[in-house]
């Protein structure tokens, strides 16, 4: 995990402490496993863990590099231990491959080391998971596609070149374990992890790595499991509804609410998730504290949520779970009738055809002053919106704004509209003097009634004439979307530094 500057991308996030329960799902239970910085090396150290915590051991993860040999030692310990290993397999340059390294893959530059690699995987004979290049929608690494052209094609082609040789070579006991970052940055439309799956045939499980990063962080905020991940479940179950799916690295800080509150919720959110059939804790000293014994009370609700029945004692039948798993039915909440296009955020200040509400305030939320009935040059009908930002706080270098419905909801209330007729979101947009820098966004909301679907424009330069943009929402699942329209500004240098202001109409879905 190595996470830094992720100012825009916590905006999708949100929080509420209103809850309005749906039916419970039923779950098969839940896997536990665990990053500890001395294991598989140590065995004594996940014998302090279990006693320590109270767990049982499914899954040990740890990391390896691109010059490491396959551990088949640490391999047979694990499973001797009667957990399964997970191997985060991070291909770091070998050579000088920068900026090509997943062509370097796909072309055989690593066929050699990857042989090696299968023929010992194969000859260990046990279960292993491999989680290879994860979190490739993060800048933070080689392998990832901001580093290699922009194109999540050439993702695509090195995973399947990696899984190709490993079949060639008989490792079958291998289970691969695809595994973006909750967040994308940059969050650009080309950086969307769902075009750099390669395929059912080539993934056992889907991952996802996502922490509460609390206040550790100047641009961080404090988020419950169920706000980082529901939405996600949603788009990446429906997206891949043959896949399980295991949280491969989560945890909490002890900064900016209540840690062992966090941890206390855990077991409610896993059962109203039941795709996630795996977690895994990352317990170190890091970023920020994720260890479960960061404080004494986390420690003892920590022992506590172990007793519950959610959590699976040990690794029994969790090799087979990929290819018994099956989807729960009719389980995500569902809007009904499916609207007309065009479906309208805004069209005119109180028009009865506008659907959402631009209720979401978030960040440096201070710092944004909103005009719904702005008459200074509308593109059309009497009104436009008039949002000013001026960046003067600079407490978390960015705010945005949500339009919702119903109004103030963040995913805790039943409020999404089916919008499936439509494979665009369109708006008008224009800056004050030009040269502002916004990004806008649909969907992503979480909590109970979590969003369908999340697109983006990416960063947008506006000009000081009305222009057109759209987002593209082809292939989207918007059977349920209750945040209809987002803008987030930064004030960072290279994009708002000393504030901007910028109009809005025309905002809508259509086809």
């Amino acid at each position: 995990m190595r996470k830094v500057a992720l100012v825009i991308l916590v905006c999708l996030l949100v929080v509420s402490a209103v809850i309005f329960l749906r039916p419970k799902q039923i779950s098969e239970g839940v896997y536990f496993g665990v990053y500890l910085p001395a294991a598989p090396f140590s065995i004594d150290s996940l014998r302090e863990f279990e006693n320590m915590t109270g767990a049982k051991l499914a899954i040990v993860m740890w990391f390896m590099q691109s010059t490491d040999s396959f551990p088949s030692d640490a391999v047979e310990r694990v499973h001797s231990y009667g957990a399964i290993p997970l191997i985060t397999w991070q291909p770091f340059l070998r050579g000088g491959e920068n900026g090509y390294l997943l062509d370097y893959i796909s072309a055989g530059g690593w066929d050699d080391y990857l042989r090696e690699w299968a023929r010992e995987a194969k000859k260990s004979g046990k279960t292993v998971f491999i989680r290879w290049a994860h979190e490739f929608n993060g800048y933070w690494y080689p392998w990832s596609v901001p580093a290699n052209g922009q194109d999540p094609q050439k993702f695509v082609r090195a995973w399947k070149h990696v899984v190709d040789i490993f079949r060639q070579e008989k490792a079958n006991n291998v289970q691969w374990v695809w595994c973006p970052y909750h967040l994308s940055n940059p969050d650009e439309p080309w950086n969307d992890p769902l075009l750099a799956y390669p395929g059912d045939e080539y993934v056992d499980w889907i991952g996802l790595d996502g922490y509460n990063w609390g206040t550790s962080q100047g641009w961080s905020e404090w988020l419950p499991f169920r706000s980082i991940y529901s939405s996600l479940i949603r788009i990446y179950s429906t997206a891949f509804p043959r896949k399980p799916i295991m949280i491969a690295e989560f945890a909490s800080a002890e900064e900016g609410g209540d840690k062992a509150a966090w941890i206390e919720e855990l077991p409610e959110a896993l059962k109203d998730m039941p795709q996630i059939r795996a977690v895994v804790w990352f317990n170190t000293q890091k970023e920020a504290d994720w260890r479960v014994n960061s404080s004494p009370q986390s420690l003892q609700t920590f022992r506590k949520i172990m007793e519950n029945r959610i959590f699976l004692r040990g690794s029994a039948g969790l090799s087979d779970v990929s290819k018994r798993y099956k989807p729960p039915d009719n389980f995500w909440p569902s809007a009904g009738r499916i609207e007309n296009m065009p479906f309208y955020v805004y069209s005119d200040y109180l028009s009865r055809s506008n659907h959402f509400y631009p209720t979401g305030w978030m960040g440096d939320y201070s710092d944004i002053q909103i005009e719904e009935a702005c008459t200074e040059n509308p593109y059309s009908g009497s009104t436009c919106i008039k949002v000013i930002y001026s960046a003067q706080s600079k407490q978390k270098y960015w705010a945005g704004v949500y339009w919702q419905n119903p109004p103030n909801n963040w995913g805790m209330m039943d409020g999404g509209f089916n919008l499936t007729r439509a494979n665009k979101l369109v708006f008008w947009a224009r800056g004050e003097r030009g040269g502002e820098r916004v990004q806008f966004k649909m969907g992503g909301i979480a909590g109970y009634y979590p969003d369908s679907a999340v697109a983006t424009s990416g960063i947008l330069t506006l000009t000081e004439n009305w222009q057109r943009y759209e987002i593209d929402l082809k292939g989207k699942d918007l059977s349920y979307i209750s945040g209809g329209f987002v803008f987030v500004v930064k004030a960072e240098a290279g994009y708002n530094p000393e504030g901007c202001t910028f109009y809005l109409d025309e905002i809508f879905y259509g086809n």
